[in-house]
């Protein structure tokens, strides 16, 4: 008998590259989002540090393939650039992973939506699969 591996269905972030002007309104979205885990100060740092390097940051988490797809076609959140928003699998990092021009996500070892496992729709704890 082969072994099976049971995998959580993926779920979907955004990513945006902040914009230098806006570096405050960038890390109060941030300290909103992750107002659990990290200070204004700390986003403020990671802002700038992303800024410096010119790198994407998470701007919105834990969604599903086709809600993720809408917040990156929409206006990104105060404080990062029009037209650099992406969508990536949660496990994904858009600066190093590949991407999937079919599901336009970048994703770690292989596209959820290609392997048919996957969410939908919704954010945070309401999540729905097709």
């Amino acid at each position: 008998m082969e072994p099976m591996f049971l995998d959580d269905p993926a779920l979907f972030s955004v990513w945006a590259t902040p914009d230098p002007n806006s570096k405050l309104a960038a890390a109060k979205h941030l300290a909103e989002l992750y107002k659990n885990y990290l200070s204004l100060a700390q986003c403020y740092q990671e802002v700038s540090k992303a800024v410096k390097l010119d790198r994407r940051m998470q701007v919105f988490c834990t969604l599903g393939w086709k809600t993720a797809l809408e917040l990156a076609s929409a206006a990104p959140p105060s404080g990062f650039l029009a037209g650099t928003s992406v969508v990536a699998e949660e496990t994904g990092d858009p600066h190093i992973n590949s991407f999937c021009s079919k599901h336009q996500s970048y994703f770690w070892r292989s596209c959820g939506v290609c392997d048919e496992n996957y969410i939908s729709y919704g954010s945070g704890d309401l999540l729905f699969r097709e």
